[in-house]
């Protein structure tokens, strides 16, 4: 009798799922030249309180308003229904050199090319030389937050494009640690046709876990809405 065909060979088993990607960090921010110019810590919130214990303290960063910047940081965090960050002494650490290393190349709005942290950069150039403090950078990265769509269809796919990368990273949920520094450097800044000794700061913040994955469902669920409207609209 004639032999029966052999069988079929199995299915191949579906390709694995791709593991999420995250877009290129947020583009960093850039404050214009200004003569005098300065910024108030509390400009966005005059009835903001820095509320923290005496004995506490933060180290491994240069930040002189470190303490506060945390502090800025968790009480937009609490806005958001994301959990407090804690301070990292080797991620402000890292931080501290790398914004330095800009601040000695002419303060470059570069990031760096870790992947297993987020990164917030912001740049300031002024007359005279802007100071060393830190706590304008967490003003202007969640200062975007108006531009982002909290009933977007598809959160990150829909938001993206707006430049809203500074205030998620700042807000991610799933984010626990915060290290920051600050490089001051002298160079000369043109104003109008003259050109002024002045100087320019580079404050650099990075987050672990990084936060601003590409995905939707990422945004879904690290990018909450704010608390407080939530509470007036009930």
């Amino acid at each position: 009798p004639p032999r029966p065909p052999p069988s079929p060979p199995p299915p191949r088993p579906p390709p694995p799922s791709p593991k999420p990607s995250r877009p290129p960090l947020p583009p960093p921010l850039s404050s214009p030249p200004k003569l005098g110019a300065r910024v108030s810590a509390n400009q966005d919130n005059p009835d903001y309180s820095l509320a923290v214990a005496a004995e506490s303290s933060v180290s491994g960063g240069n930040c002189p308003d470190a303490l506060e910047i945390l502090d800025r940081h968790n009480f937009f965090r609490a806005r958001h229904q994301a959990p407090p960050l804690e301070w990292d002494e080797d991620l402000a650490a890292a931080s501290t050199s790398y914004a330095q290393l800009l601040a000695s190349q002419g303060c470059p709005l570069r990031h760096s090319t870790g992947r297993d942290y987020g990164e917030n950069l912001l740049l300031t150039q002024g007359v005279p030389k802007p100071d060393s403090s830190c706590i304008p950078a967490i003003i202007s990265w969640y200062s975007e937050v108006k531009y982002y769509d909290f009933d977007a269809p598809q959160p990150f796919s829909d938001n993206w494009p707006k430049a809203i990368g500074h205030f998620t990273q700042v807000v991610w949920k799933s984010t626990s640690l915060l290290g920051c520094g600050v490089g001051v450097a002298d160079m000369q800044v043109p104003l109008g046709r003259l050109i002024y000794t002045g100087g320019c700061k580079i404050v650099v913040c990075r987050y672990k876990a990084p936060g601003n994955y590409a995905f939707d469902m990422a945004f879904l669920r690290n990018v909450l809405r704010n608390i407080t409207e939530i509470t007036e609209r009930f």
